[in-house]
């Protein structure tokens, strides 16, 4: 009973708790599991390459069986993701990256990407002055002392940081235009 406890309260610190900040992708794996111990080195890779986007938890089903029966995996590898303490999606078997990379996307969206979908649609709908995103990006990157360009940085940052809008915006007036 008291490794039950243990092991609930570990899958509260290390998976429901994070989850409310991002989203948290289990897997579920045993030593002795060939497909597991192919997709296990492919979660470990995008999880490195994602950074802070989203939480991998390895756990390992002999280890851990309260927690695998908790979340009724029935079959390794399953893969879950938690978000707000709930289950948003799995999947079960070792897929192709290209899969598990859609699969991602799916249900931790990197926020820059949003935000640049959320940018493109502005641009598309409101327009600024017949510049491209991409080219507002570029242009500010070669000079981000030209209150022009420092003015349309700020109209793409206003959606994502309202701050940082303010901040490019200081010592620039709007006659440029």
């Amino acid at each position: 009973m008291l490794v039950q406890q243990e092991e609930l309260k570990w899958l509260e610190e290390e998976v429901i708790k994070p989850s409310f900040s991002k989203t948290v992708v289990v897997d579920f794996w045993a030593p002795w599991c060939g497909p597991c111990r192919v997709l296990g080195p492919v979660l470990e890779k995008l999880a490195m390459e994602a950074g802070d986007r989203w939480k991998l938890v390895k756990i390992n089903v002999d280890e851990h069986p309260v927690i695998a029966s908790q979340f009724n995996v029935r079959s390794i590898p399953t893969v879950v993701a938690i978000r707000e303490g709930k289950v948003i999606d799995s999947f079960v078997g070792a897929l192709p990256e290209h899969q598990v990379r859609a699969w991602l996307q799916k249900v931790a969206p990197d926020p820059q990407a949003k935000l640049e979908e959320e940018v493109q649609r502005k641009f598309e709908e409101y327009g600024v002055n017949g510049v491209s995103r991409d080219d507002v990006y570029s242009l500010y990157k070669k000079d981000s002392s030209n209150p022009k360009f420092r003015y349309w940085m700020a109209k793409l940052r206003i959606l994502d940081s309202p701050s940082e809008a303010v901040e490019l915006l200081k010592g620039i007036d709007e006659s440029f235009e």
